[in-house]
């Protein structure tokens, strides 16, 4: 039974690589969850001038300790070389489980790709993985609270991959540290969620990233509002060219 689930999720998966910017993916039974965002990498000045703008009485601040999981090969990292990113994400008491698998951009910086996330019942259950053991393969669906019943969650996804593969045991390769604001802002007509990062990766680097979630289909008019917005603040920006997981291994290698 359980090889007849992880057939079945690996064959949806594949089914929907062409659906990751947004589109449904054909099978009402497991609904896959697509991360459509604005990556826009930022220096230190230009962060703390974007910082100053967000309204105060609005903004959240998320201390969010990142935790990156793969599995060594004697070719490499399984799960890096496969473009699948598994982390584990201790926020404000509580952690998350998010798998991000493929993905393509849009445009020169909107990015979309699968994701599957769920928050841990219990943050105890959090030292089963960092054990770096098979053990991780104890944790079940009922592991995961607020999760709607119809998705696929990150257990369920890397269970599948990992169906019937000769591996080694899921081990931490790298972590970082972000603390993020999250505001709403009005711009014009459109009204998008900012969240602004600032991380520390290994080797005592920083980085400075603002990241915002598109909810619709009209990503480039949102980006191009975006960019009018920044550029009229006098906020320089780049469109970002790395994830915080690929600026995060690279430390680590």
């Amino acid at each position: 039974m359980r090889k007849l689930l992880a057939a079945s999720i690996l064959s949806y998966l594949a089914s929907c690589t062409s659906s990751w910017a947004g589109k449904p993916g054909g099978v009402s039974t497991m609904t896959i969850n697509s991360e459509r965002e604005i990556k826009l990498t930022l220096d230190k000045r230009a962060y703390q001038k974007l910082k100053k703008l967000l309204p105060a009485d609005k903004t959240k601040t998320l201390n969010q300790q990142n935790y990156y999981f793969d599995i060594p090969t004697s070719s490499g990292l399984l799960l890096q070389q496969s473009k699948i990113v598994f982390r584990a994400r201790h926020e404000n008491n509580d952690v998350f489980l998010t798998l991000k698998q493929g993905g393509k951009k849009e445009t020169e910086a909107i990015f979309a790709r699968s994701e599957y996330e769920c928050k841990l019942k219990n943050s105890r259950l959090f030292s089963v993985l960092l054990e770096g053991s098979r053990s991780f393969l104890s944790l079940t669906e009922a592991d995961c609270v607020g999760k709607d019943p119809s998705s696929i969650s990150p257990i369920q996804v890397l269970k599948a991959f990992l169906e019937g593969k000769q591996s080694g045991p899921l081990k931490l390769i790298a972590q970082n540290k972000t603390v993020r604001l999250s505001a709403p802002m009005s711009l014009g007509a459109e009204e998008l969620i900012f969240a602004l990062d600032e991380t520390s990766y290994p080797g005592n680097r920083m980085g400075y990233e603002l990241e915002v979630e598109l909810n619709s289909l009209q990503g480039a008019r949102q980006e191009q509002s975006l960019y009018a917005y920044l550029q009229s603040k006098g906020i320089a920006f780049t469109p970002s060219v790395q994830s915080k997981a690929e600026r995060t291994f690279l430390g680590n290698q």
